[in-house]
C-alpha cells in the first residue's frame, strides 16, 4: 500500500519568510542523520529510520517520531465473538504492540537544494508469544527542499500479517502544543463512520482537534 502526503504544501510564504531561505546541509550523528539549513531542522533516527523531530526558526513542530500505524482502539463490535473477534485476532497479530527498527537507511540524493533518504523499516511485536505473527516491512522515501518543502512516501508490506483485515494503514506522530486547530479535505464536518458517511459531504473544512470527540454510549 502506497500513500502520500505533504508535511508543508502550497504557498509556504504565509508561514516563511523567504529571504530567510537557504541551502541544505546534512550530517550523520551517532543517534541520527540531520538535514537543515538556516531556517529548519529535520532529524531522521538511525535506529528506526523513522522521522523523529522537525523544528522550523527553532520551534518545535515534530515531537515524537513519525511512525506506522496499523492499530486504532476498539469499538463494542470488534470486541464481540469471544477468542474470534477482530480484537483478539489483531492482538494475537501483535498489531497493538509493534516495535520499528531500520535495516537500511541510506542517501539516495544530495545536494543544496534537495536531498533524498531512504528508510527500510522491520515492525514486529514487542510480545514473544505473538512476535512471528506480524512480521511488516516498511519503506520510507523522505525528499527534502530547500524551500522547506518535506515530501513523505511510505509503501508498506503487509502479505505477513496473520490477520484477515485490519484495523488500520496510517502514520501516527506527536506534534508540540499550540497546533489545536486544522483544515481538512474529505467527509464532514461531522464524523463519518462507514455506516454513516451518507449523512456527511466531500468539502473542505476546518474545525479543533477537541472538537473531534464523539461521546459515543456504550451499548448494553
Amino acid at each position: 500500500m502506497e500513500k502520500s502526503f505533504d508535511l508543508q504544501h502550497g504557498d509556504l510564504s504565509r508561514y516563511i519568510k523567504t529571504s530567510a531561505l537557504s541551502a541544505l546541509s546534512k550530517k550523520a550523528k551517532d543517534q541520527a542523520i540531520i538535514i537543515k539549513n538556516e531556517s529548519m531542522e529535520l532529524r531522521i533516527s538511525k535506529k528506526t529510520g523513522l522521522i523523529k523531530s522537525l523544528k522550523h526558526q527553532n520551534k518545535p513542530y515534530i515531537i515524537g517520531e513519525m511512525q506506522p500505524n496499523y492499530f486504532r482502539a476498539v469499538t463494542d463490535n470488534d470486541r464481540g465473538g469471544g477468542k474470534n473477534s477482530y480484537f483478539n485476532i489483531w492482538k494475537r497479530a501483535g498489531l497493538d504492540s509493534l516495535t520499528h527498527k531500520a535495516t537500511s537507511l541510506n542517501i539516495l540524493h544530495s545536494d543544496s537544494n534537495e536531498i533524498q533518504v531512504k528508510a527500510i523499516v522491520h515492525s514486529i511485536s514487542t510480545d514473544a508469544k505473538v512476535r512471528t505473527n506480524a512480521a511488516i516491512q516498511t519503506t520510507f522515501v523522505y525528499t527534502v527542499k530547500s524551500d522547506n518543502t518535506i515530501h513523505v512516501t511510505v509503501k508498506s508490506d503487509l502479505s505477513k500479517v496473520a490477520a484477515p483485515s485490519l484495523p488500520r494503514v496510517g502514520i501516527r506522530f506527536a506534534m508540540a502544543s499550540g497546533f489545536e486547530n486544522f483544515e481538512w479535505y474529505g467527509n464532514g464536518p461531522d464524523e463519518s463512520y462507514s455506516d454513516r458517511k451518507d449523512g456527511v459531504t466531500i468539502g473542505l473544512y476546518k474545525g479543533s482537534v477537541s472538537s473531534q470527540w464523539v461521546p459515543y454510549p456504550e451499548a448494553s
